[in-house]
């Protein structure tokens, strides 16, 4: 079931999200002066970046209700599988992105060989720096987050110099630590620690680099997004559950607890301004208005989930 609605919610939400973006480009203006691959490298950007989903909002909900269940627990485990597959694609369209827009050639000779390339340098990295943390946890040295903090500043420093990607080379790190070791829930609990400062950061970052006037001509297309993202959800979720045979509640409400959006679509959003500085900024623009608004309903949608589902009860 998991794995039956991960993979047609992820593959059904960006085909339907993409092909919504690249129609409407002539009514979108930072792609009206693009020609078609372009259009269509943006439009897949936008339709991986809205695949994602927010595993601390739903982590959040889950604890404040008290859920516990099959249904919690599919919601659960489809949110956190479904956003390493969102990082691996999105490395992928990315590193196309960059040879449209950066280069405007993808007839190199050697493109596949480049992507493999740093798509094996970003793992084995990872596993390296998986391994230096397990020994570190292991011999209970202190300071943790001081190590962990020294490395985040060496990996965003130098893997890019080596066309690494810095996403990738973090979740193989934390899958390495989790299913290899007992080590995993003491990692994440040294994290939610020193978590909070870096929260305010991105936060404020992400607030202060917002243009309002791009807001204003943008928020009838998030609206639009929005609107069409739902439908996705509900639609890709379904046609899931229905593959898997899943039961009832799950083919009726699981498609609410994918609503919600946070850290790693932000993440992204920033990461594409940082690279495309010509549109990139409508583009941060755009996907942080619908990330609020799917931040407002996401919440409460999932909140009746989990009650309909008979996973949690509802709080007076």
């Amino acid at each position: 079931v998991l794995i039956s609605i991960t993979v047609v919610q992820t593959l059904g939400m960006f085909a339907i999200i993409t092909g919504l973006v690249y129609a409407l480009a002539p009514a979108i203006g930072f792609l009206k002066e693009m020609n078609a691959i372009r259009i269509l490298g943006v439009a897949m950007i936008f339709g991986i970046v809205l695949v994602t989903k927010s595993p601390s909002t739903t982590i959040a909900m889950i604890s404040e209700l008290k859920a516990k269940g099959k249904f919690t627990e599919i919601v659960l485990g489809i949110t956190i599988l479904k956003d390493v597959i969102v990082i691996l694609f999105f490395a992928l369209i990315f590193f196309l992105s960059k040879k449209i827009f950066l280069t405007d050639n993808l007839a190199e000779n050697n493109l596949l060989l480049v992507l493999f390339t740093e798509l094996f340098g970003s793992f084995l990295a990872g596993g390296v720096i998986g391994w230096l943390l397990i020994v570190y946890l292991k011999r209970n040295i202190p300071y943790v987050s001081l190590f962990i903090l020294g490395v985040l500043f060496f990996v965003s420093k130098f893997a890019p110099l080596i066309h690494l990607n810095i996403l990738l080379i973090f979740i193989m790190a934390g899958f390495i630590v989790e299913n290899f070791t007992p080590l995993g829930t003491h990692l994440l609990r040294i994290v939610d620690r020193s978590s909070l400062i870096i929260y305010v950061l991105f936060f404020a970052v992400a607030g202060a680099s917002l243009n309002l006037i791009a807001l204003k001509e943008t928020w009838l297309l998030a609206l639009i997004i929005v609107g069409i993202r739902l439908f996705a959800v509900w639609s890709s979720t379904l046609a899931g559950s229905v593959l898997a045979k899943a039961q009832d509640s799950i083919r009726k409400y699981s498609w609410m607890g994918f609503i919600s959006q946070a850290g790693v679509g932000l993440g992204l959003a920033i990461l594409v301004e940082r690279t495309f500085p010509g549109w990139g900024a409508d583009f941060k623009t755009t996907i942080l208005a619908i990330i609020a608004i799917n931040q407002i309903v996401g919440p409460v949608l999932f909140k009746y989930a989990l009650i309909k589902s008979g996973d949690a009860r509802a709080i007076s």
